[in-house]
């Protein structure tokens, strides 16, 4: 059960954040649709967004789960 949250902690984190975090990311990243540094500051908001309802909601989750 640990390594799937950790999955996606790590996917929702740095698949967001850089533009050559995930497979789909550097398509987006080449089309130009999001200039460089517009892609850097919504990685930015994204991952802090992420990790901000990541955190408080993981330790009661493994709890209910039956974390072992």
């Amino acid at each position: 059960m640990q390594l799937p949250l950790l999955r996606v902690l790590a996917l929702g984190i740095m698949g967001i954040v850089t533009p050559f975090g995930t497979g789909p990311s550097p398509v987006y990243h080449g089309s130009g649709h999001l200039p460089r540094g517009l892609w850097w500051k919504l990685g930015a908001l994204s991952g802090t967004v992420f990790f901000a309802v990541y955190l408080p909601v993981t330790p009661p989750w493994m709890s209910i789960v039956g974390h072992r």
